[in-house]
Parts: structure tokens; sequence; C-alpha cells
């Protein structure tokens, strides 16, 4: 009798140990996200962008008027009598060079300017996406969350599998301090 218990128990005790294990074995949580969506409609990204054209287009319109400074100063040089006091010609021509290569100078240096600006800009969106993303990923129990975005890392996924609105929608809000 005290074997039969024993067995029983024993039984009792394995079948419990396997049943916990199946259960507590998960199935684990995957999805994706078309980074392109999330980028695009990034409060921050969009915020930046607007900084970024208004940067461009104030050093646009200081090139602009430096351009029309040089073409004012051009047509008055080529209308200038050659019969004229030939030292002050020399010398409006040698500033005309000057203020010429200034204009080119500081055309170069915006233009270098607006590229690293640009590439700053870039750099700390991803940074702060991925941030989000990974809290989404630690707050809704993901194991892991794919990037779809045509570089060929994910050439398939289920549509059900898509959590692109979610996390747009989360990201946005976290970064407006909403979550």
């Amino acid at each position: 009798m005290k074997n039969i218990l024993t067995i029983s128990i024993s039984a009792l005790v394995f079948t419990v140990g396997i049943l916990l294990y199946a259960f507590s074995e998960k199935e684990q949580k995957t999805a994706y996200i078309e980074l392109g969506k999330i980028y695009g409609d990034f409060e921050l990204k969009k915020e930046l962008q607007s900084k970024l054209t208004n940067v461009q287009q104030a050093r646009k319109t200081v090139l602009d008027s430096m351009r029309i400074q040089l073409e004012f100063f051009a047509n008055t040089l080529n209308n200038v009598n050659p019969k004229a006091d030939k030292s002050k010609t020399e010398q409006q021509v040698r500033e005309f060079e000057i203020k010429k290569q200034q204009y080119y100078q500081m055309e170069k240096t915006f233009s270098e300017d607006n590229e690293k600006l640009s590439s700053e800009y870039e750099e700390q969106i991803w940074k702060q996406l991925n941030q989000y993303i990974k809290d989404y990923g630690k707050a809704n129990d993901y194991e892991y969350i794919y990037g779809a975005g045509g570089s060929g890392s994910l050439m398939y996924a289920k549509e059900s599998n898509d959590i692109t609105e979610k996390v747009k929608e989360y990201v946005n809000e976290r970064y407006q301090g909403k979550k």
C-alpha cells in the first residue's frame, strides 16, 4: 500500500512538473515594423526637417543677396568707360574678384554646414526612434521586432504581424511626453 501511495505521489509530481514546464514555455512574440513609415511620420523628424529647411532657406537668402550684388558689380564694371582712370578700374576689378571669392567660399561653407546639420539631425532621429522602439518592445513583451525597410533584411511577413501603426503612435506619444 505504501508503494502504491509513493508511486501515485511520484506520478502526480511528475505530471504536475511536465504541465508546469509546458505552460511556462510561452510562444515567442515577434512582429515587424515598416521603418520608412515610422521614420517619415515621426514628430521629431518633422520638427528637425522644418528647422533644417528654415536654416537652408536663410542661407540661400544670404547667397542670393550676395549674388545680386556681384551681378550688379559686374554690370557696373562692364559699363566703365575704357578711357576712365585705369587705377580706379583696376581697384574695382580687384574688389569684384574679392567679393566673388567671398561668395564662393560662403556657398561652399553653407553647403558643407547643411550636409553636416542634416547628418546630425538624422542621427538624432534614429537614436531616439531606436530607443522608443526598444521601449515599446519591452513594454509589450516582444522577443523580436524586425524592421522592414526594403533592404532585404525582412523579405516576407504576415500582415497580421505588422505593428507599424501601433509603434508609430507609441513613438510620437513618447516624443510628445504622453507616455
